[in-house]
């Protein structure tokens, strides 16, 4: 029974996290299907395809991490409010209610509305599953799971990668190879909603389960049962008071005042925001626009391909992460990903198809190894457990900021940076030079502040 309670409870974390991925690429593969130049009116009641030009799909696509950093700052108050079993619950509604408006805009502006309210829906999951697992694989009776925090805690990485490869395929699916089917994109949006509808199921099936902890955690806070050994009845799923932290959770302002552990907090802050800044989301936003220009039939796919990989490659840091520790893996990760971007800008630059699949998928491989998960493992592994929910909204929202600056102006900087000759696009790999210099002073800090500890 112990094990059962356990595994349903990771396997709601992996969904809420998996909805997240999904949401960030979602709208990569269909981008044919949705910005169609043909005219979008027909006597349908929703439009096949929109009216959204590269600067309005950018900003669609952008705006998703606006809802997230947002969701990100508030759920530090939310969880203490409703505790992380009733925080997570409320994540799959909001979700739902994103997706519901996305799947039946009929303007572009109805995309970024249901985007920004997906997008808080995904800022408050990714700030609360990770402390959560840590939390569930601390507490748990079962050996296994109090000894395998560092695999535990990749588990929500594991979450966001395969929600990416469900989009991807869901994409497939429901757009063609090309992406182009007309109208496809709203079964991609849509499929969002049915996840969601999943996830709130599953909370209330958990519910039971979440009884039974908040009780066994209120008792060892007070130092043993009732009277006569019996429990006080529990609280439900959104209590005002289910919080079920051992210690009251510091906030923002308390732990930014704090010197003894301020430097660890704004240290996972730079490292969160790193990841967003290496460029991984300019791959995972805009695969497919990056290698349309010199892989014109095959994007798309290549696209898939990434999501495959990314997934796969998520799994050897899960076995490896408690064997050979942390920094190595976030050092490797980071040295696979300096080398990638030489190469794959290299191969942009000239034109060379092969170069640059090969280099990209090298890219995103050294991205899931190291830089994906570890930064997870410790916003809870430097900071005292009182200070573990603001410190995720502190460190979640610097990502989003960074997140944000990289979606919404990776288009506009590779323009900037290239130029056209003879109709033919010059000069696309040079934005990876700017995410290079991000990667190579990532790795001297963590070298720096991690590495030398």
């Amino acid at each position: 029974m112990i094990l059962q309670e356990t595994a349903l409870i990771f396997w709601v974390a992996v969904s809420t996290v998996c909805s997240d991925g999904y949401h960030i690429s979602e709208l990569n593969f269909p981008q044919p299907s949705l910005t169609c130049q043909k005219d979008a009116s027909g006597p349908s009641t929703f439009a096949a395809c929109l009216d959204i030009t590269s600067t309005r799909y950018s900003i669609i696509t952008a705006v998703l991490t606006v809802g997230g950093l947002l969701g990100s700052l508030a759920a530090s108050n939310i969880i203490g409010r409703y505790g992380m079993f009733g925080t997570i619950w409320l994540t799959g509604a909001i979700n739902l209610v994103g997706s519901i408006i996305m799947t039946i805009s009929t303007h572009w502006i109805g995309l970024v509305l249901g985007r920004f309210v997906s997008g808080l829906s995904v800022g408050l999951a990714i700030t609360t599953v990770a402390p959560l697992l840590s939390h569930t694989a601390i507490t748990s009776p079962s050996a296994f799971f109090s000894t395998k925090r560092g695999l535990i805690g990749t588990l929500n990485q594991l979450g966001i990668v395969l929600g990416i490869l469900s989009a991807q395929l869901v994409g497939l699916g429901a757009t063609g190879m090309k992406g182009d089917k007309q109208g496809g994109w709203r079964w991609v949006v849509a499929v969002s909603g049915v996840v969601a509808i999943v996830q709130l199921g599953l909370g209330i099936l958990l519910q039971p389960h979440i009884k039974k902890r908040n009780k066994k955690d209120s008792n060892e806070r007070s130092g043993g049962t009732g009277e006569h050994g019996e429990d006080t009845e529990a609280e439900p799923l959104l209590s005002p008071s289910g919080r079920k932290d051992a210690v009251r959770s510091s906030t923002i302002s308390e732990i930014l005042a704090n010197p003894s552990i301020r430097p660890q907090v704004l240290l996972v802050a730079f490292i969160l925001a790193a990841q967003q800044l290496s460029g991984i989301n300019a791959v995972l936003f805009y695969s497919t626009p990056v290698l349309k220009p010199i892989i014109p039939d095959q994007a798309g796919l290549i696209g898939i391909g990434i999501a495959v990989l990314n997934a796969l490659m998520t799994f050897p840091p899960m076995f490896l992460v408690d064997r050979i520790g942390r920094i190595p893996i976030l050092l490797t990760s980071l040295g696979g990903m300096i080398l990638s971007s030489i190469l794959l800008a290299h191969g942009l630059n000239t034109h060379n198809q092969t170069l640059s699949a090969v280099s990209l998928l090298l890219f995103v491989a050294s991205f899931a190894i190291g830089l994906g998960p570890i930064p997870f493992l410790l916003v809870s592994e430097l900071v005292p457990p009182e200070a573990v929910p603001a410190t995720s909204s502190i460190a979640l929202s610097s990502s989003w900021v960074a997140s944000f600056v990289v979606a919404l102006g990776f288009l506009p900087l590779r323009d900037a940076l290239g130029w056209v000759r003879r109709g033919v696009r010059e000069g696309e790999g040079r934005v990876f030079w700017v995410f290079l210099g991000f990667q190579v002073g990532t790795a001297a800090v963590v070298i720096w502040k991690l590495y030398r500890r």
